[in-house]
């Protein structure tokens, strides 16, 4: 449901679904959201020691610095799934009830 703390290192996709950058450095996390049942779906926003801020798709793993505070909720009368999306071209989440 959120995530805050700081990491030193990532990979975020950007906005165009092919640029990664690649994260080295000090970061605070600002957000963290998305899904994490059906393959998981994380998007991420960053400040930097300017307080510039970035975000993206979470591209690999996050390296914490020196905390990262998260809570997670669950959707207790749901079933998540991912199903190919033809006007997309990706699998994309599909919620149903139980």
């Amino acid at each position: 449901m959120t995530c805050v703390g700081s990491i030193t290192r990532g990979k975020i996709r950007m906005a165009d679904s092919v640029t990664i950058k690649d994260l080295d450095g000090h970061f605070e996390i600002v957000s963290l959201v998305g899904t994490l049942s059906a393959g998981g779906h994380l998007h991420i926003s960053l400040s930097d020691v300017n307080g510039d801020v970035m975000g993206g798709h979470v591209a690999g793993p996050l390296i914490v610095f020196t905390t990262a505070e998260v809570v997670v909720g669950e959707c207790e009368g749901a079933l998540m799934s991912r199903e190919p999306d033809s006007k997309t071209g990706y699998n994309e989440l599909v919620i149903k009830n139980k």
